[in-house]
């Protein structure tokens, strides 16, 4: 009898417990902490990921789960979640090249700190906001170029340079894509004849070495296989705030077109609330002014910021910026990829 007594007594603390613990679980939206959940699809650097959740987790109490991949596969997964979105918010691609494209996967939001931005990185679609900008650079290792000097595209054409120069695929990689646009508005003034046969010259002395990795293309420099690397400007960063005395970043003297790199709200997101709380506190001052202390720094869309004496950015007005048709950029994308594959095929080993 006392056993069968303990054994029953048993089960029933084992039953309450469950019953205890199920109703304790937290409700679709409100999270583990006080201020609830937040699901990040993110295809942003984990250097900067990790400082950008921990701020806005302190800042707001919010738990964020972030879902990491390429830019491409996250677009994918969101179209493929359309009817039942797992995910709240995106972050990483460009606005004009990633995000506008691809403008029916997210819900409409201009936050009240978008009017504090510079006009021309505002969110003028109405659901795209830009957080960081990213300008185009070449990535230079100073022991391999010897006294070769690089200034610009033009100096790729030196014949010392011949295979040791190296991009990332237009057709795999955003950096390689963005570098594409910038070459043909720098040396040609767009989708041109007279950019294409800039270009024809730059892959023949490229001499296949077209990656379709962009992580690939900086190691590569950095490593010493290459002279050169077309990137975007972050990637330099990192080595050179690693002490790298040999690799330094120069920004193409014909011209630059600068990025801005995109967050967006996923349409039907189920933690709207702290959706709308992240975008806000993206392009807050506060966050903004972290971003550029950070290592690798992040160059801000806010003008009230201070950039530090030691940081390894300088002012964006210091750089040769140029224009973009991106209307027109974004209805050719497909046909400009073809076609430089057409071209690069005549240069690949």
């Amino acid at each position: 009898m006392k056993k069968r007594l303990a054994l029953f007594l048993a089960f029933t603390m084992v039953i309450s417990l469950f019953v205890t613990g199920c109703g304790n679980q937290p409700k679709e939206g409100e999270g583990t902490g006080d201020g609830g959940t937040l699901v990040l699809y993110a295809s942003t650097p984990e250097e900067f990921l990790s400082v950008l959740v921990s701020e806005f987790e302190a800042a707001t109490g919010v738990k964020v789960e972030v879902v990491s991949a390429g830019t491409g596969e996250l677009y994918n997964r969101i179209e493929a979640e359309k009817d039942n979105p797992l995910g709240d918010v995106m972050i990483g691609g460009m606005v004009s090249s990633g995000f506008i494209p691809n403008g029916d996967l997210w819900e409409e939001y201009v936050s009240p700190n978008d009017a504090q931005l510079p006009e021309e990185y505002r969110n003028t679609v109405g659901n795209v906001t830009g957080f960081s900008l990213v300008p185009s650079a070449l990535m230079i290792n100073t022991d391999v170029a010897g006294d070769i000097e690089i200034n610009g595209y033009e100096d790729l054409l030196n014949p010392e340079l011949k295979g040791k120069i190296v991009m990332p695929d237009p057709t795999a990689t955003s950096s390689g894509w963005e570098q594409l646009v910038n070459i043909c508005y720098a040396m040609g003034g767009g989708d041109t004849d007279k950019a294409w046969e800039f270009m024809d010259k730059l892959l023949q002395n490229i001499d296949g070495k077209v990656l379709t990795s962009s992580s690939a293309v900086h190691k590569g420099v950095a490593d010493g296989e290459y002279a050169v690397g077309l990137i975007a400007e972050s990637m330099a960063d990192t080595y050179i705030l690693q002490g790298m005395d040999n690799i330094t970043k120069q920004f193409m003297e014909e011209g630059v077109v600068v990025n801005v790199d995109g967050v967006a709200i996923i349409k039907g997101a189920k933690n709207m609330d702290n959706a709308k709380k992240f975008i806000d506190f993206i392009i807050s001052q506060e966050f903004q002014q972290k971003m550029v202390e950070i290592s690798p720094p992040r160059r801000p869309v806010r003008t009230d910021v201070t950039i530090p004496e030691n940081s390894s950015m300088s002012p964006s007005s210091e750089i040769n910026q140029i224009q973009v048709d991106y209307d027109y950029i974004a209805e050719n994308k497909t046909a400009m990829q073809a076609k430089f594959q057409d071209i690069s095929i005549n240069y690949m080993q």
